[in-house]
């Protein structure tokens, strides 16, 4: 969840008591601060408003140029969170303009470029369980097409019964491919806000794909104690195997992509 408010910052003495009106945006308990351009003397803003005083000569069209960014930074901000991207740094570019427009940098982009743009950008903020995801997916559609260059025009109701057929052909359990569905319907999502693709020609509605309520896979206390005492010779397949099962147990779950970005400076107290 991402938050918004303005604030007069005013942590650093001035002595002409002129401070720069700023946007605070708060994601996962960090927060950074926008500046809006605009300056106001302490004793012309309502902190319980969020605006400049109307005794100033100048509120009104003060007030619509912080409202105007404020609104700008909320628009950016969401549709950054709505496509996974958002991080700071992202957002700062986007609102000096540095982020190159999707349509510009690939108009008639195909479903695998796009795909692998969404990927790299995946991996340069760290979140390579989703980029694992997608190129799986990503993968698989392109293999049951035979068409490394397909388009987002080209997926449509038929292509994409056809492959959750085949899927269902080759054995993969509901989950799985609603797995595969959900990420490829994300991917065109996406597409649709980079204007490479309209709306209308948006093909996921006809296509039902069922699910059904994952099985229980716990173990018993017994069958743990039977892993952690049994003895492998050092250095083996099984071995490690067994080794990073019971580190991944003991760190409560945690994934194997995780585990495996863990180092040395990790490890506190």
């Amino acid at each position: 969840m991402v938050f918004f408010k303005l604030l007069l910052n005013d942590k650093r003495p001035k002595t002409d008591n002129i401070y720069p009106v700023v946007v605070r945006v708060t994601y996962n308990r960090k927060n950074t601060t926008f500046n809006t351009g605009i300056r106001v003397k302490k004793d012309k803003w309502d902190k319980n408003s969020y605006k400049v005083k109307h005794s100033d000569s100048n509120a009104q069209s003060l007030n619509k140029t912080i409202s105007d960014y404020f609104a700008k930074v909320q628009k950016a901000a969401l549709r950054l969170v709505d496509d996974g991207n958002f991080s700071f740094d992202t957002l700062k570019n986007v609102l000096e303009n540095k982020a190159k427009p999707a349509k510009a940098v690939m108009q008639e982009s195909t479903f695998k470029e796009f795909a692998e743009r969404l990927i790299s950008d995946l991996l340069a903020i760290n979140k390579a369980g989703n980029a694992i995801i997608y190129r799986t997916a990503t993968n698989k559609l392109l293999a049951y097409a035979i068409e490394p260059k397909l388009k987002f025009i080209d997926i449509n109701y038929s292509l994409l019964e056809g492959f959750k057929n085949q899927l269902i052909k080759d054995g993969l359990k509901p989950n799985s491919i609603s797995n595969y569905f959900r990420t490829l319907r994300a991917i065109y999502n996406k597409a649709i806000k980079a204007k490479l693709i309209d709306r209308s020609h948006y093909p996921f509605l006809d296509v039902t794909v069922k699910t059904e309520r994952t099985a229980k896979r716990a173990i018993t206390i017994m069958d743990m104690q039977r892993i952690y005492q049994t003895s492998y010779k050092p250095n083996t397949g099984k071995w490690n195997a067994r080794n990073y099962f019971l580190l991944s147990f003991c760190l409560r779950g945690i994934s194997f992509t995780d585990l495996a970005y863990l180092t040395n400076e990790n490890i506190k107290n």
